[in-house]
């Protein structure tokens, strides 16, 4: 989710979304930067050339690894190893592939946010 582009009125629902979103980022942000540390296939030199499917299980296992690792006080692996990324063919997305996203999509994206604009207002008022 991305915040409202315009500059909201403050005390109005965009305004309150806004402030959260705000607020979340950061942790988001730090944990990121955590997980891009210790996984070389999570860093930004390297995109996961799969579908968003697929990379949600990649990016779910890499924090499920991390959680096990960090439990056992195991620091992260040498950065003079090299690591490549080996793609199966059945999960590659193409250039291009996801620009031109279903109008229904599109739809139930924006609804999605509007539902997550409006608890955030109700949220922050209650």
């Amino acid at each position: 989710m991305t915040p409202l582009a315009n500059p909201q009125e403050p005390g109005t629902p965009g305004a309150a979304y806004n402030k959260l979103h705000s607020k979340c980022r950061n942790p988001v942000e730090r944990c990121n930067g955590v997980l891009k540390a210790r996984w070389r296939c999570m860093s930004n030199d390297l995109a996961l050339p799969y579908r968003p499917e697929k990379c949600g299980q990649i990016i779910n296992a890499c924090v499920v690894l991390h959680n096990i690792l960090t439990s056992k006080r195991l620091p992260p692996p040498a950065e003079d190893q090299p690591f490549q990324v080996q793609p199966e063919p059945d999960n590659l997305v193409e250039p291009g592939e996801n620009d031109d996203l279903p109008v229904e999509v599109l739809q139930n994206a924006d609804a999605v946010r509007d539902n997550l604009i409006q608890h955030a207002y109700w949220y922050l008022n209650r």
